[in-house]
This record gives structure tokens, C-alpha cells and sequence, in this order.
């Protein structure tokens, strides 16, 4: 029965001596709350805004317009304008139109 206590006593004292650095070291820093809004994401949704949005915003703060936006509309311009379809656009009147009685 001595020979059992020492063995466990030997054994115990090998575990204190290996675990011991872990024990020694300090305690982790405390978590931060998550930050509430995490780039374009916040309550759990994606708020980024759409074309349209910005067009706005910058509307109403004054800036110029994007210059992308007026190529934009002035390629669709000429689009409707060559495929016929702009509900704005005069009626194409072909040379022969005056010789036509």
C-alpha cells in the first residue's frame, strides 16, 4: 500500500510540475462587445445603397454629377434614338417625304 501512495503522490507532483506554466499565465484579456455596425452590414442586414441612392445623396448635397451617369444617359439617348423607340424624339422625315403629294 506504500509503495500505491507514492506512486501517487509522484504521479501528482509530475502533473503539478507540467501544468504549473499554464496556471502561471495570466488570464485572458476580457472580450470587447462586437462592434454594432461592421462596414455596409448592421442589425444583421447589408444597407449598401444602390445607384439610385447615391445619384440622390449627391443630388442633394450640391456635388456635380457623375460623369458615368451622363454617359450613361446620353448613350441610351442615342440608342432610343437609332432604334426609334425615344417617345421624345421628332419623326425622322425622309427626302422623298416632299416629293410625296
Amino acid at each position: 500500500m506504500r509503495g500505491a501512495g507514492r506512486q501517487a503522490l509522484a504521479g501528482f507532483g509530475a502533473a503539478l510540475l507540467l501544468a504549473w506554466p499554464a496556471l502561471a499565465q495570466a488570464p485572458p484579456p476580457a472580450r470587447e462587445a462586437p462592434p454594432a455596425r461592421i462596414g455596409p452590414v448592421w442589425d444583421g442586414r447589408e444597407h449598401q445603397p444602390n445607384p439610385a441612392e447615391i445619384e440622390a445623396r449627391s443630388r442633394a448635397r450640391g456635388l456635380p454629377e457623375a460623369r458615368e451617369t451622363r454617359d450613361a444617359r446620353d448613350v441610351d439617348k442615342l440608342y432610343r434614338d437609332l432604334t426609334g423607340s425615344d417617345p421624345q424624339a421628332q419623326p425622322r422625315t425622309s427626302p422623298r417625304d416632299a416629293d410625296r403629294r
